[in-house]
């Protein structure tokens, strides 16, 4: 699908210049690519989702990527928010997306599986966590986590992110996201870790 500049101009200002999923500021342009404005299906294309402009959100590369095929109303981190989204979206082109009543959503069991829908009621903390492994990425190549030997490392520096966010400190002065992303990242990477040396 190919959007034209005025069109990336009106999805942006819909959605007040911030990504429709976790609030980050974009750009139609800027040197950091993951300020770039990206045009995500709502209702994806592989589920039937239309490319016209009411089925276009303003999104940042981190969360287009993380939202996938992902149905919205899984994605979002609420009911609420999805609504929201909707609403924005019923101001393009006179066709409104007509939200999903959670009483009228599909059900069935899973018994055993991860519920992995879950995760998008954390999109924005999420996408934290993933602007952290992406600067991580760049720095240090991808999955340079899994080289490292000594866990302590990762400890200390969960506990030291911690401490600064404690004593009222909110971003890192090195990545400039929050504290608490780099706490729920290095979290992630002790428990990733952990889950394949136990094999559970």
């Amino acid at each position: 699908m190919k959007t034209t500049k005025e069109q990336k101009t009106e999805i942006l200002e819909r959605f007040d210049r911030k990504c429709a999923y976790c609030g980050v500021k974009l750009f139609l342009q800027s040197e950091n690519k993951n300020r770039n404005l990206t045009v995500d299906h709502f209702i994806p294309s592989s589920r039937g989702g239309s490319d016209k402009m009411n089925n276009l959100v303003a999104s940042c590369r981190v969360c287009n990527a993380a939202k996938g095929n992902l149905k919205p109303e899984a994605f979002c981190k609420s009911y609420n928010h999805y609504q929201i989204i909707c609403a924005k979206l019923a101001t393009a082109d006179n066709e409104p997306v007509a939200p999903v009543s959670p009483a009228a959503t599909f059900r069935k069991s899973d018994t055993g599986k991860p519920p992995l829908a879950h995760l998008g009621d954390y999109a924005k903390a999420l996408a934290v966590v993933c602007h952290i492994a992406e600067y991580g990425a760049k720095k240090y190549g991808r999955n340079n986590w899994r080289k490292c030997d000594d866990l302590e490392r990762y400890r200390n520096a969960l506990t030291r992110h911690l401490f600064a966010y404690l004593s009222g400190e909110w971003a890192d002065a090195d990545h400039g996201h929050a504290h608490l992303g780099a706490v729920a990242w290095n979290a992630l990477v002790l428990l990733e870790l952990d889950k394949e040396s136990s094999c559970v």
